[in-house]
C-alpha cells in the first residue's frame, strides 16, 4: 500500500478540498499522514477515518517576526517527522509547508513531491513577507514532479510567471463530492427570495456594503450569513444589524463541512465576494461557488474571469461590479425572472463534481517516477 504525507498550515476543519483529496486517496488504498499546523485542529473529522494528524501548531502574533519564526519552526518539525515516516508520495497544500516539503525531496531523491499551490498565495502578501516566501517558493518549485492550480487563469499566470513546463502542471478545481449533492432544482422564487453568504467572517469581503445593500431591498429578500470568523467583526457587523434594526438580515454560526449541502437546500440564491487587491482574489474559483451550484442555488458575485466563466457563461448567476442595492437587486431580478434555478441540471452538477476530475488527481499519483 502507498503512503502520502499532506503538509498543511491552514485551518484544517474547514478544508473541503484537502478532505476530497483525502477522501481519494484512501479509496484507492493510499495510507495518508497529515502534518498540521493550525493550532486549533481537533482531531473530530479525520481520526475516525484513519487517518494519522501530527499536530505541529504555528504560533501567529500581533508581532509578525515571531509568526515568520514560528513558520520555519514547523518547516524544521515537519522535516524531522518526516524522518519517521515510511511514504511514497509528499503533498504540500500551500507555500509555507513546501520548504520542508522540498528539503525531504532533495534528501529522498525517489519520492514524489506534489505541491498543491491551492491560491497564488504569494500574491496575497505584501512587503518583506512577500519577498521572503516568493524567493523560496522560486527554490522550492525546482524540486516539485508536479504543481497543481485551482483555476485555469492561475494555473496560466503561475506557469508563465515561473517558466514552468506545462506538463509539470495540473488544474484540480475546488469542485465538492458530488455524493453530497441533493441533485435537485429548487423552485424559481416567488414570495420569498433566501440568500445566503457561506463564508469566513472577516473584513474586506463585502459584508458590510452588502448589510447595506439588503437593508434597502424588501423585506421579502432576505439575506443570512453564515460561517466562522473573527469575533470583532462577527459583534460589529451585529452591532450595525442592531442598531439599524434590520429585519431582513441575520448572521448566524458556522456549520460543519458535512451539513453544508443539507444546510443549503434552505436557500434560493449564494453570494460571495472577494475585493480586488491581489491577483489571488481576482482569479478566485471559490469553493463556495461549487457548493452552491452542487446544492441547486443560483450564484451572485463579482465579474471576475474565473467566476464569470461559470455562472454567466451557464446563465445560473448574475457578476455584479459593485455591492449597491441596486445592482443586487438587478442580479435576483434577472435570476428570478429568467428562471435560472432550472439551469442548474444534474448534467452541470455532474461537471462540476469532484469526480469528475479526480481521475487527474489520480493519475499524478499512480505516476511513481520522481524528477531527478
Amino acid at each position: 500500500m502507498k503512503s502520502t504525507v499532506v503538509i498543511i498550515t491552514d485551518k484544517v476543519e474547514y478544508q473541503s478540498r484537502l478532505r476530497n483529496i483525502v477522501h481519494t486517496l484512501m479509496n484507492n488504498n493510499y495510507n495518508v499522514t497529515i502534518l498540521s499546523g493550525d493550532a486549533q485542529y481537533v482531531k473530530d473529522y479525520y481520526e475516525y477515518r484513519n487517518v494519522r494528524v501530527v499536530n505541529l501548531p504555528i504560533l501567529y502574533t500581533q508581532y509578525k517576526i515571531i509568526s515568520l519564526v514560528s513558520q520555519f519552526v514547523f518547516n524544521f518539525q515537519v522535516y524531522k517527522n518526516m524522518q519517521l515516516i515510511d511514504y511514497d508520495f509528499i503533498l504540500c497544500y500551500n507555500t509555507i509547508g513546501l520548504m520542508a516539503g522540498a528539503s525531504s525531496k532533495i534528501m529522498t531523491k525517489n519520492k514524489v513531491l506534489v505541491y498543491d499551490s491551492l491560491e497564488l498565495s504569494v500574491e496575497r502578501y505584501t512587503g518583506f513577507k512577500k519577498k521572503v516566501w516568493g524567493f523560496i517558493q522560486k527554490i522550492c518549485l525546482r524540486y516539485c514532479d508536479k504543481i497543481i492550480q485551482a483555476e485555469s487563469n492561475r494555473l496560466k499566470y503561475f506557469q508563465q510567471l515561473y517558466n514552468i513546463p506545462i506538463t509539470k502542471m495540473v488544474l484540480l478545481e475546488n469542485y465538492p463530492l458530488k455524493k453530497h449533492s441533493s441533485g435537485k432544482n429548487k423552485r424559481s422564487p416567488v414570495d420569498m427570495v433566501r440568500v445566503i453568504y457561506l463564508g469566513f467572517i472577516w473584513g474586506n469581503r463585502g459584508y458590510e456594503e452588502l448589510i447595506h445593500s439588503f437593508s434597502l431591498l424588501n423585506s421579502n429578500i432576505t439575506l443570512d450569513i453564515v460561517g466562522p470568523g473573527d469575533e470583532k467583526y462577527i459583534s460589529y457587523f451585529k452591532d450595525i444589524i442592531y442598531s439599524k434594526n434590520i429585519s431582513n438580515v441575520k448572521i448566524l454560526p458556522a456549520i460543519s463541512p458535512d451539513e453544508i449541502n443539507e444546510y443549503l437546500s434552505n436557500y434560493d440564491i449564494g453570494i460571495f465576494f472577494y475585493k480586488n487587491s491581489n491577483l489571488n482574489n481576482y482569479y478566485c474559483a471559490s469553493t463556495k461557488m461549487y457548493n452552491y451550484i452542487n446544492a441547486g442555488l443560483a450564484v451572485i458575485s463579482y465579474n471576475y474571469p474565473g467566476i464569470f466563466d461559470v455562472i454567466v457563461k451557464n446563465k445560473i448567476g448574475f457578476c455584479v461590479n459593485e455591492i449597491t442595492a441596486e445592482e443586487i437587486e438587478t442580479a435576483i431580478l434577472t435570476i428570478t425572472n429568467d428562471n435560472y434555478l432550472a439551469n442548474i441540471t444534474p448534467e452541470l452538477i455532474n461537471t462540476f463534481s469532484w469526480e469528475y476530475q479526480e481521475h487527474q488527481l489520480l493519475s499524478i499519483f499512480q505516476n511513481r517516477t520522481p524528477q531527478s
